[in-house]
């Protein structure tokens, strides 16, 4: 992370939606390298969404099978829902 001698911070934000089907959890971290090879870490922000019965059935259903319209507008769809869980823990850590 940081060159030898020289310190480095980094802010990123991390999202994960799993098999569990309950929705999209979001954390915002900050990495701070002193230059000597020890990285510490802090929570800024952890946000989450849950899926409504609706998303979850969408999900589900595509898990088994779907047509490539299903899959293509599933895919936008579930980039906009992480792309708003990140806004939203973005939003919470300042």
């Amino acid at each position: 992370m940081a060159e030898p001698g020289h310190e480095q911070e980094l802010v990123v934000c991390g999202l994960m939606s799993g098999t569990s089907l309950d929705g999209i959890s979001a954390a915002v971290v900050r990495f701070h390298a002193d230059g000597d090879g020890h990285v510490e870490h802090e929570l800024l922000a952890s946000h989450s969404v849950p899926y409504g019965p609706e998303r979850r059935a969408r999900i589900a259903a595509a898990l088994i099978a779907a047509t490539p319209d299903e899959y293509c507008r599933l895919n936008f769809d579930l980039g906009e829902w992480l792309a708003q869980a990140a806004v939203e823990a973005i939003a919470e850590s300042g």
